[in-house]
């Protein structure tokens, strides 16, 4: 159904909420989760987690002119990137 603002209001039957939320993280912020709460719970705790990865990331990148090193645990036991 379409809403007033243009958007898409979709309805859909599902078992579990596995299949449906990873699905709706695949539109990113084009999507937002209205019912029901659990769901929308879930994919807001999904978004958060994934903020909080790229936050950390940054925190922990070293530029090496052309390339990154990544060091999650602060001794270099991440991953290094080359570009």
């Amino acid at each position: 159904m379409l809403t007033l603002s243009g958007g898409l209001r979709l309805t859909l039957p599902v078992a579990d909420f596995t299949e449906i939320r990873m699905r709706i993280m695949q539109y990113g912020h084009n999507v937002e989760v209205l019912a029901p709460p659990e769901l929308r719970r879930q994919v807001a705790e999904e978004v958060a987690a994934t903020m909080e990865m790229y936050e950390e990331k940054e925190k922990n990148e070293i530029n090496l002119g052309g390339g990154s090193l990544y060091d999650p645990g602060g001794v270099l036991g991440g991953w290094y990137e080359h570009r």
